[in-house]
């Protein structure tokens, strides 16, 4: 059980070094840190951490903290994925509201033009 353990705790490790080479691509190409990636990271190590814990052997107050940090990851997760969301939302109004407005404007120019020639 050991052994299984310790090989899903390497390929954990594999995941944490995949995701951080994506956010150095992300640096690279973009010239950003994307906080998505890093938080996934973390949430990665913080799961490869408790899986090759041994609880029985940690104080309550240990096992709370590692609680906290997975509910904090999530949070912080949830709110990133939400800005983007809505920051996604804003801009897609944002373009079918450009088009709406000049179609507007044309026809109130018409309306005039009729109305000075008429």
């Amino acid at each position: 059980m050991d052994e299984l353990l310790e090989l899903f705790g390497f390929f954990m490790l594999v995941l944490i070094g995949l995701e951080l080479l994506e956010t150095i691509r992300a640096y690279y190409v973009e010239h950003s840190v994307h906080a998505e990636i890093v938080i996934k990271v973390a949430m990665i190590a913080i799961a490869r951490k408790i899986i090759i814990l041994d609880v029985k052997d940690l104080p309550s107050l240990t096992l709370i903290g590692t609680a906290a940090i997975v509910i904090a990851l999530s949070a912080a997760y949830h709110r990133v994925q939400r800005a983007r969301r809505l920051q996604t939302l804003n801009s897609t109004k944002a373009v079918l509201r450009a088009p709406l407005e000049r179609i507007v404007r044309h026809s109130l120019l018409l309306s005039q033009l009729h109305i000075c020639v008429g």
